[in-house]
C-alpha cells in the first residue's frame, strides 16, 4: 500500500497502480537493437500488469518492503528503550522503523504540556460546549479519544526498540 505523507490516507497497491508508481522511483527500460547502427540501446518501456504482478509477488521484493503496523494522523507516544532506559516519546513524522508506524502529522497539536492537569484543562475547554447527555457519556468519549494515544504504547519493547 502507499500512504500520503500529508494526510495519512492509504491506498492498496495493485499491479495496475504499480505500473505507474514504479516510474516515480525507477526508470523502467529495455535494451532494444537499433535499426540504424545495429547496437543495443536503452529504451523506455512501461511495465506490463503481468510483470508488475510478478515483481509484487516475488520474495525478493516482498522482503524489501517495510512492514506497516499502523498509520497515524497525529504524532502519538510510543515506548522506547529497555529497563532503566525505557521512556515514552512521540513518534516522528513519516515512517518509524522501530515501531513500523507511519505518522502524517496531519492534525497539528501542542506537543509540550507541562502537566496532566494542563492537558486535561485544554481538552475540557476544547469540548466545553458539547451537549453531553451525562457525565458517563462524557467519560466514554474522553476514553475513546485517549485510546489511540495509548495504543502505540502496547507494542512489546523488543518490537520498537
Amino acid at each position: 500500500m502507499t500512504v500520503d505523507p500529508l494526510t495519512g490516507n492509504s491506498r492498496p497497491m495493485t499491479p495496475a497502480r504499480f505500473c505507474s508508481w514504479v516510474e516515480a522511483v525507477a526508470w523502467p527500460f529495455r535494451m532494444v537493437e537499433s535499426r540504424t547502427d545495429g547496437q543495443y540501446h536503452e529504451r523506455y518501456k512501461r511495465l506490463s500488469r503481468e510483470i508488475a504482478q510478478l515483481v509484487m509477488e516475488s520474495d525478493e521484493f516482498r522482503g524489501a518492503v517495510r512492514e506497516l503496523r499502523g498509520i497515524h494522523e497525529v504524532r502519538l507516544p510510543v515506548w522506547r528503550g529497555h529497563g532503566k532506559d525505557r521512556r515514552i516519546e512521540l513518534l516522528p513524522e513519516g515512517y518509524d522503523e522501530q515501531s513500523g508506524i507511519f505518522t502524517a502529522d496531519a492534525i497539528p497539536f501542542e506537543h509540550e504540556f507541562y502537566s496532566k492537569a494542563q492537558a486535561f484543562t485544554w481538552l475540557a475547554e476544547l469540548l466545553h460546549d458539547y451537549p453531553w447527555a451525562n457525565e458517563t457519556s462524557r467519560a466514554i468519549h474522553f476514553a475513546a479519544m485517549i485510546f489511540p494515544i495509548c495504543a502505540a504504547s502496547f507494542f512489546r519493547p523488543e518490537q520498537n526498540g
